[in-house]
């Protein structure tokens, strides 16, 4: 009868901690670690990340933790939406990355891409496509001009 309690025991920590808490923490948690790798990728491939930002946005994700993940510690990204308009007078290329939600129009950042959309342009939209649902997120690259 022990062994049978144990086991038991075993089986449904097991499903608590590795199956429910798993999915619950994913579902919780956003996905600043791909966004760090988007902006590594940038300064691998343009050499600066100064012209990188993250749009704030309710309950969405903090500004500080892609910095980290991407390598450059103690730096806040956030570009306030109210703020974009600051942007246009740096050269070079630049990066931006904004609250995705196709399926939800008030939890989409429209309200900032459209003002990137009249600032830039030229400007390519991309939606990044998380393996998490509703984790999606955009990033609007404007080319060297």
């Amino acid at each position: 009868m022990t062994i049978l309690l144990l086991c038991t025991s075993a089986l449904q920590n097991y499903n608590i901690v590795f199956n429910q808490f798993y999915n619950s923490f994913r579902q919780g948690a956003w996905n600043t670690s791909d966004m760090g790798r988007v902006i590594k990728e940038f300064e691998q491939t343009y050499g600066r990340t100064d012209t990188v930002w993250v749009v704030p946005f309710p309950y969405w994700v903090d500004t500080r933790l892609p910095a980290v993940w991407a390598g450059i510690p103690n730096r806040d990204m956030a570009m306030w939406t109210d703020d974009l308009s600051s942007t246009v007078e740096l050269a070079g290329p630049k990066l931006f990355m904004l609250k995705a939600n196709t399926d939800d129009p008030n939890a989409n950042d429209q309200k900032s891409l459209d003002i990137l959309k009249s600032l830039y342009p030229d400007g390519q939209l991309h939606l990044f496509d998380s393996d998490v649902p509703g984790h999606d997120f955009w990033i609007f690259f404007v080319p060297n001009q």
